[in-house]
């Protein structure tokens, strides 16, 4: 793909149709689908059907003792971890090849060949008359940028990425540094915030230049690719600003996907579920979910042993929210393993598909929930775009380790805001800028981003 200086509006609508097909295809299919994934294959073949139930079960099995071991220690403890990942690994393996047996009679979980994207005009109406998107697309080594707007489409070539990702990398370097905690944080966090600014600031020249957006402009949705999936955009630094305090923003997968996100029409009544897994390392979820469950109207509150996958099943589906906090596991290694932690199991991402969720918004509060891996065309594989696909029209998530006591914070102002009446992402502008005020470093308040409908 090339882009110059002059090119006409057919020859950008043209480029613009290229990167939305390149980008999150099998998600945007699996959306316009409406029976549940896996249900269909799964009644055809009985057979396979069970296999499937039996590996799962033997799952839930290993991970239950690979948590209890990871909290023991000991030499002891580590040989017997180490044993019982490999034996995980190994169902984990053959789980996958039955799932590949299955998609050859669902089409749910395969990439169908022709896909279709929305039209302009479509892309548009889906847009509040307040809002723009931006889109990014990585071609040989050279980062492009597209505005989407109710007044057309631009495009504009940024330049070579490499010193892109090279800042995003020294970016995640600094947020690293939190995970030491204690004294050393707090001696050198003023030092530590220095730096992140000026990697903040110079990212903005780069992956912001130029862009125009009138005063009427209030909202952005942002359309990553690749490695700039992980960047927090809404904490760009123009050297006086953030971006946030100029205009909320919000994420999707593509431009496509977000149209059909704002499609659903969800028949949410005003009560919400709260559920709660609080162990060892994170005791603060405890008084984080018991002050979001009185924050929200009708909540249901489930707490340890009661969050339990059937529970959420049944309870979620027509609440205007669902929050869940607990742990995120991301598996670099197999995406589609990446997880929750409930009471009784691991959510994995093949749990959230076979989820019949109608759901405003739900929240996972935990540490990294937003990480993806990208594969193939900028398909994302995460817990986020299981959650859209089980119908959820947005989900607020993490980039990066969250600090639990900020996070309760956190919550308290998002939901404040939400009950009062407040649109998602403009909730989310008020709770970061306000736990700005007594947290200013960018780790504590800009993990957070939406994805879905605004």
């Amino acid at each position: 793909m090339t882009l110059a200086t002059g090119q006409s509006a057919g020859e950008i609508e043209a480029a613009f149709g290229y990167v939305e097909t390149a980008k999150s295809r099998s998600l945007s299919d699996l959306l316009r689908q409406s029976t549940p994934a896996l249900g269909t294959a799964v009644a055809e073949d009985k057979a396979l059907g069970e296999e499937l139930r039996e590996l799962r079960q033997e799952l839930n099995w290993y991970y239950r003792q690979i948590g209890s071991e990871e909290l023991k220690g000991g030499q002891s403890s580590r040989r017997r971890l180490g044993k019982l990942r490999e034996q995980a690994l190994e169902r984990e393996r053959r789980l996958l090849r039955t799932l590949r047996r299955l998609e050859a009679t669902d089409l749910e979980l395969s990439s169908l060949e022709g896909s279709s994207i929305a039209d302009l005009d479509g892309l548009r109406a889906a847009l509040p008359v307040d809002s723009a998107l931006i889109e990014y697309f990585i071609a040989r080594g050279i980062l492009y940028r597209f505005q989407l707007d109710r007044n057309g489409l631009q495009a504009r070539q940024l330049g070579p990425v490499a010193r892109i990702r090279e800042l995003y990398r020294q970016l995640q370097f600094q947020f690293g540094k939190f995970r030491v905690g204690g004294d050393y944080v707090k001696q050198f966090e003023e030092t530590f915030q220095a730096q992140v600014l000026a990697l903040l600031e110079e990212l903005h020249g780069l992956l912001l230049a130029d862009l125009q957006l009138g005063e009427e402009i209030r909202h952005l949705v942002v359309v990553p690719h690749d490695f700039v999936h992980h960047i927090p955009m809404h904490a760009l630094y123009d050297g006086e600003r953030f971006l946030i305090d100029r205009m909320s923003v919000s994420y999707a997968p593509s431009a496509t996907v977000l149209q059909l996100c704002s499609r659903r029409r969800v028949e949410a009544e005003e009560r919400s579920l709260v559920m709660g897994v609080p162990d060892q390392r994170a005791p603060q979820i405890l008084d984080e979910v018991q002050t979001v469950a009185r924050i929200l109207p009708n909540s249901d509150l489930l707490v340890g042993e009661d969050a339990t996958r059937e529970n959420l099943s049944r309870l979620a589906k027509g609440c205007r929210f669902v929050h869940l906090a607990t742990h995120g596991l991301y598996r670099k290694d197999n995406p589609m393993f990446s997880a929750l932690q409930l009471g009784d199991a691991r959510l994995s991402l093949l749990d959230i598909y076979k989820l019949d969720l109608e759901v405003e918004l739900v929240v996972l509060s935990g540490c990294g929930t937003g990480l993806s891996d990208v594969q193939g065309s900028d398909e994302l594989v995460g817990l986020t775009r299981g959650l859209l696909f089980a119908g959820a029209r947005s989900v607020l998530a993490t980039l990066w380790d969250v600090n639990d006591d900020s996070t309760a914070e956190f919550m308290s102002h998002l939901y404040g805001r939400l009950t009062d009446g407040s649109r998602p992402a403009d909730a989310l502008r008020h709770a970061m800028r306000s736990l700005r005020e007594a947290h200013p470093h960018p780790y504590y308040w800009a993990p957070f981003v939406l994805t879905g409908t605004p």
